[in-house]
């Protein structure tokens, strides 16, 4: 039993810190997004 609760431990770790690099890519590339939309609005009316 103690095996599988090492097991469960890992997995729950993975997860969490598969989820903070899935969060902080998200959040990183919505920043991007944003800005190339923020950019191209800025720049579209110089044309």
């Amino acid at each position: 039993m103690a095996s599988v609760q090492r097991v469960q431990r890992h997995y729950v770790t993975a997860w969490g810190i598969g989820f903070r690099l899935g969060l902080l890519y998200g959040v990183a590339g919505g920043g991007a997004v944003m800005a190339a939309v923020f950019q191209v609005a800025l720049l579209w009316p110089a044309r």
